[in-house]
């Protein structure tokens, strides 16, 4: 029963570590970017500004808390390079899709 637990957490662990990097999102219009730290930070950019968050990762959830203190809760899953975020707004699902970037130093 310990070896389970063992091997459920290393890879809960492995897939978190896929989430950890900066993504873009991949609207035309307005595109904007997350980047999330390995530490909780969660940081939102768009072209006007920059927004430092925290963020707590559950099996099959992220919990974001807000810059007035609330919790915003959205299961999201990978599909390769894909970071896919779902929600509810009017009663349908949204999908918001982020492609991981690679930073040249």
């Amino acid at each position: 029963m310990k070896i389970l637990v063992f091997i459920i957490t290393i890879i809960l662990n492995s897939n978190n570590d896929k989430l950890f990097g900066l993504w873009k999102s991949i609207e035309e219009n307005n595109p904007n970017y997350i980047n999330l730290k390995p530490n909780g930070d969660f940081f939102k950019i768009n072209k006007k500004e920059t927004k430092k968050l925290k963020y707590s990762l559950h099996e099959k959830y992220i919990q974001i808390e807000g810059i007035d203190g609330n919790f915003k809760e959205e299961p999201y899953y990978l599909t390769g390079d894909t970071l896919v975020f779902q929600s509810i707004k009017n009663g349908k699902i949204v999908k918001t899709k982020y492609i991981r970037q690679k930073l040249a130093l």
